[in-house]
């Protein structure tokens, strides 16, 4: 099972990197969890290095953070309410029509964050399961393995 966890938060970059370390720390010690230190991999996705069994993702915008974290990959993406411009929804979302591409901006953001290969890694929906959450404006997806059950949890 993977849990997912958010928190609103300052608004500037480092208030929200911040809220998003804390929510992390907060949510394993909820859970039960004895967690390491975080690292990264040579691709910059953030692990616990002494932890190899438990996994996380995290994702911070416009004052609210988010994390998901369980015993399976996982990656998370959090957008506020926001229009995506037709060039953007051209270029990475195939196309998509204007209220569908939140939706598919998150997707893609956390397809990427899962697979640890960033933002342009195309998704395979054969392969994985993509959780939505719709909350005070904002949309949360979690991507897990499929079939994976998400549970959503403010802190």
């Amino acid at each position: 099972m993977i849990a997912a966890f958010y928190k609103t938060c300052g608004k500037t970059y480092e208030e929200q990197h911040k809220a998003a370390y804390e929510l992390l720390y907060a949510a394993a010690s909820f859970l039960g969890l004895t967690v390491g230190q975080v690292k990264k991999d040579e691709n910059g996705k953030p692990f616990f290095y002494d932890t190899p069994n438990v996994y996380f993702s995290i994702a911070h915008a416009d004052g609210m953070a988010a994390i998901a974290i369980g015993d399976a990959r996982c990656g998370i993406d959090i957008e506020g309410d926001r229009k995506v411009s037709k060039r953007i929804r051209d270029k990475f979302l195939d196309g998509a029509k204007e209220e569908d591409a939140l939706l598919r901006w998150t997707e893609r953001e956390s397809y990427g964050k899962y697979e640890g290969s960033g933002f342009f890694a195309e998704p395979n929906y054969d392969n994985v399961s993509f959780t939505t959450f719709t909350l005070n404006g904002f949309t949360i997806t979690v991507c897990t393995d499929k079939g994976e059950k998400v549970e959503i949890k403010e802190i």
